[in-house]
């Protein structure tokens, strides 16, 4: 038991130290040993394995839009704000706070094309495994549960892989969740910052890891032990200092605030509430149910009431899975192991000391690097191999090579690739940077257009887009619209023209 939970006994909920927050005896009784984290052989073949699955399809809308902007600020050296790539929000500023990642995804795009870009987004789904493989390791779970745990975790999360710069964030609060242990020094405490920090000018859920500091600095404070309370708190000045490194700087905290005032959001599933009786978002329904049967929360640990929040925002808005979905499958299972042991591998027994061996991390780490490595070798060359969706691959290069460039009426899924195809000179009416550039009421004109036939006529022919690509599916009557033709048309996209626009062909 260690000292903070002796000093705490006379407090109902300070019975026995969580094994959320495993801690052991030092030499002396009242020294706090840090928790041993380690790599199992068995979690390393389990990462290989997704690896391979991640490698061969990870590139959905979003992507294209970031490597423009990287191609904007590293070939042309222009900064990426104001905004010049749509027609409905050009000149206003883009709040993004992946401007920096931006530039490395184009950077690896010129290094090595769509073969470095398929590499790094099964690197960072990855490492965005490795820190919760690290903490289920530690349990010391026999490999039935160990696998499983691990698989579920996977499952979970794999709608979510890709070269995404939430990737990047979800690593760095894995990494925040070991660095926030106990003993807490001054170490940990600038590690904590520097991540936090990082994070601000990765990705906009950077709050969550203001939160979980937070969590760190009520609970440590709580259970007695100031020290780390206060050491843990300075992460919260250095990683808002951070926020002026962004050129965009102060404007980062306004994203979370343009989400929440934006009910058109809706478009996208993931803003909308978790629906926990669909396939997609079963897992993350169903660790809701074990954390509240288990009553993972009822524990002094920064972990335990940072996931509470967590369940919180995912019920209102499933885009907060990749965060709070891992976090719960270790805190239910260091549940699951305190009321049942035979979870556990029996530490003398033959198995449990081949795992206590520091050579088997070793083992784990070789096996990791050098499987990583293989698949690697199988990454697709170009991006649309690689596609989650179909893209109008044909449609671009026939407005590309026949039409001038202009004002273009698209699908909101394919404005990211207009852009990019097109080097920004065919401007889009919306793309996927969404809650980051476009006021509320650009969002309702385009989608109130998209379902009231009478109000996209109205739309389109007050306009100034020149070209039409949308989807061929989409109920657009375009042939009967005056002042339109259709110039090309194939089963994945249609492309039209004004009668008054530019067609070489």
């Amino acid at each position: 038991m260690s000292s903070s939970s002796l000093q705490g006994l006379s407090r109902p909920w300070a019975r026995r130290p969580a094994v959320s927050e495993p801690v052991e005896l030092g030499a002396a009784a009242n020294t706090l040993v840090a928790p041993r984290v380690r790599l199992t052989p068995l979690s390393a073949i389990l990462l290989v394995f997704t690896t391979f699955m991640v490698i061969s399809q990870w590139a959905d809308y979003d992507v294209f839009w970031h490597l423009a902007n990287g191609r904007l600020w590293v070939k042309d050296g222009i900064f990426p704000s104001p905004d010049r790539f749509s027609w409905t929000a050009a000149g206003l500023p883009v709040n993004l706070n992946s401007f920096l990642v931006d530039r490395c995804f184009y950077w690896l795009w010129e290094l090595g094309g769509g073969k470095a870009l398929a590499i790094c987004a099964a690197l960072l789904f990855v490492g965005f495994l490795v820190p919760y493989a690290l903490m289920i390791g530690r349990l010391g779970l026999n490999p039935a549960a160990e696998a499983a745990s691990l698989l579920f975790l996977i499952i979970a999360v794999l709608p979510y892989r890709g070269a995404r710069p939430h990737l990047v964030g979800a690593i760095l609060f894995g990494l925040m969740l070991l660095t926030y242990t106990r003993p807490f020094g001054m170490k940990k405490a600038l590690a904590g910052g520097i991540l936090l920090g990082t994070w601000v000018n990765v990705h906009g859920f950077f709050v969550v890891g203001f939160m979980f500091v937070g969590s760190a600095v009520v609970c440590w404070t709580l259970e007695g032990d100031r020290r780390a309370a206060l050491l843990a708190s300075l992460a919260l000045p250095i990683g808002a200092a951070a926020t002026l490194l962004s050129p965009v700087g102060l404007e980062l905290w306004k994203m979370p605030f343009r989400i929440d005032s934006n009910p058109v959001l809706t478009y996208n599933l993931d803003w909308l509430g978790l629906r926990p009786f669909t396939v997609g978002y079963a897992p993350m329904g169903l660790l809701i149910v074990a954390a509240a049967a288990l009553g993972v929360w009822r524990r002094p640990d920064p972990r335990a009431l940072a996931a509470l929040v967590l369940i919180f925002g995912t019920i209102q808005y499933a885009r907060f899975i990749p965060l709070a979905a891992p976090l719960l499958v270790v805190l239910v299972l260091e549940r699951l192991v305190e009321q049942a042991p035979w979870l556990k591998v029996n530490p003398l027994g033959e198995l449990g000391r081949t795992m206590a061996d520091a050579r088997l991390n070793l083992a784990a780490a070789a096996i990791l690097l050098v499987g990583v490595l293989a698949v690697c070798t199988k990454a697709p060359t170009q991006i649309a191999e690689a596609s989650f969706y179909s893209l109008p691959e044909t449609a671009v290069d026939r407005l590309l090579a026949c039409g001038s460039p202009a004002p273009v009426m698209n699908d909101y899924n394919w404005g990211g690739y207009l852009i990019w195809r097109s080097e920004g000179t065919y401007t889009t009416v919306m793309d996927g940077r969404a809650e980051a550039l476009y006021p509320v009421q650009i969002w309702k004109d385009y989608f109130s257009a998209k379902t009231d036939y009478l109000a996209w006529v109205v739309y389109l022919q007050s306009s100034p887009a020149q070209y039409i690509l949308m989807p061929t599916e989409a109920t657009l009557h375009l042939d009967s619209l005056p002042g339109w033709h259709i110039v090309y048309a194939d089963d994945i996209a249609l492309l039209a023209a004004r009668d008054t626009a530019t067609w070489n062909c």
